[in-house]
């Protein structure tokens, strides 16, 4: 059975993952996602806005682009402005190979490289603490959806900021104590390792 995986990250570049999935009594299968060459099939989506939103104030942006120069490779870039509080950008692929009515332990790592640093302040929050990245393994796509009252909002039970949904959970933040940091400059930008 096809599963989705949706690593979520803000201001970010993800530059690698790895998923492995492991049924009872059966071998593990790794899926490994370096982000050489492209995005690997992998999309970004963004959720929790007003339908017709104003992307000039929103600023959202994603793709495949090289790391910045203090870092080598490429990665998926996810950008947003968060103007409400609440926005939800995520990345997602179809994963392919898995049997049906089979369960599943998956466990996701990944790298991210951002430029939000620890301890900063801002309105609504900190850039970086209240910046969380979730991940979720499921047999639904997360597709966005119009509600009722005309904003944009994920089919999945995703939780909001901190509040794990039903399937996904809260990996960290954009600013965790164990990012390392690496120098652009004027721009420096970090990298974590795993959840």
């Amino acid at each position: 059975m096809p599963i989705t995986a949706v690593p979520v990250a803000v201001l970010a570049v993800c530059a690698t993952s790895t998923m492995t999935v492991h049924a009872q009594g059966a071998t593990e299968t790794e899926f490994s996602f370096s982000f050489e060459n492209d995005a690997g099939g992998w999309t970004a989506g963004f959720a929790d806005l007003p339908v017709g939103f104003d992307q000039s104030i929103y600023e959202l942006d994603s793709g495949y682009r090289q790391l910045p120069e203090c870092l080598d490779g490429g990665g998926v870039y996810v950008q947003g402005h968060n103007r409400r509080d609440d926005l939800f950008m995520f990345l997602k692929k179809r994963v392919e190979g898995l049997r049906a009515d089979t369960t599943y332990v998956v466990s996701i790592s990944l790298d991210l490289a951002t430029n939000v640093p620890a301890g900063s302040f801002g309105i609504g929050g900190s850039p970086g603490e209240s910046v969380y990245v979730k991940a979720e393994a499921s047999t639904a796509e997360p597709l966005i959806v119009e509600d009722n009252a005309a904003w944009l909002r994920m089919n999945i039970h995703k939780g909001n900021q901190a509040t794990e949904g039903e399937s996904m959970i809260v990996l960290g933040n954009v600013a965790t104590p164990k990012w390392q940091a690496k120098s652009t400059g004027s721009r420096p930008w970090t990298t974590r390792i795993g959840p």
